[in-house]
């Protein structure tokens, strides 16, 4: 599967992760809920993926606009957190239109410029960055990442002549329990799996930490309904695994 590449580079791109997320334009209300988005269907090409998130931002406008004005307004507001709404399925469950994804661009660019914008960011840039990190991210790090690990992982174990299966759980599943695989043996669900990236290994500050708390307090309601522990896989972009060790934990629970 071809990855979509970052145009601006990372010095650029990397300078905004604070800011983008104070401003709350990572959260679902504003972008829906893209890890199950992705899921809903089998997209062969990042090209398909692509499309599907757009028509599907163009999909919810036209269910809002049969809507009353005040729930309009507040469907379309951008917000830094989430809320109750009775139409809220239309913020979560759609993607957003390419013009929507250009705004929260914008409103990156908005506020770099009353930080003094010290690296001289464009308003192009802060537009690609709303960009990528919504649609490309996305891809890059599900279809990309999350399945060349799973790989990695299952080969792990076939390698001890133990054989176990990862399931894709639903992205209403993940969304609720913190969980992007559950792992099986012998036709029985031993734990779930939840794969982060290397830059998730450092918990103790910022964004990354909050995010972190809020998936520990999904793994608890999935730990008390099921029964079963999850486990973080850390994994490089190729799916190679940074800790290992917690392979010998899972394979401690096998036998």
């Amino acid at each position: 599967m071809d990855v979509f590449i970052n145009e601006i580079g990372d010095t650029i791109f990397k300078s905004t992760n604070s800011i983008w997320n104070e401003l709350g334009l990572n959260n679902a209300w504003n972008i829906g809920v893209v890890s199950q988005l992705i899921k809903n269907k089998n997209f062969k090409t990042k090209e398909e993926w692509y499309d599907y998130y757009f028509k599907s931002g163009q999909a919810r406008l036209e269910k809002i606009s049969s809507l009353s004005e005040s729930d309009k307004t507040s469907l379309l507001q951008i917000r830094k957190k989430g809320i109750k709404h009775q139409h809220s399925d239309l913020n979560y469950d759609y993607g957003r239109t390419k013009q929507e994804i250009m705004n929260l661009g914008k409103i990156l660019y908005e506020a770099i410029m009353e930080k003094g914008n010290p690296l001289n960011i464009s308003l192009y840039q802060c537009q690609y960055i709303a960009f990528f990190r919504t649609v490309c991210e996305t891809w890059n790090g599900i279809m990309i990442r999350e399945l060349k690990t799973k790989e990695k992982i299952e080969e792990h174990f076939s390698n001890l002549g133990t054989y176990i299966s990862l399931i894709n759980v639903s992205g209403k599943f993940d969304s609720k329990y913190a969980v992007d695989f559950e792992l099986y043996c012998d036709g029985e669900i031993l734990c779930g799996i939840q794969i982060k990236p290397e830059s998730y290994m450092n918990q103790k500050t910022g964004y990354i930490y909050k995010s972190h708390q809020l998936n520990l307090a999904k793994n608890k309601i999935y730990k008390e309904k099921f029964n079963r522990d999850v486990y973080y896989i850390y994994s490089s972009h190729e799916g190679n695994i940074l800790n290992k060790e917690v392979l010998s934990e899972i394979n401690n629970i096998i036998k």
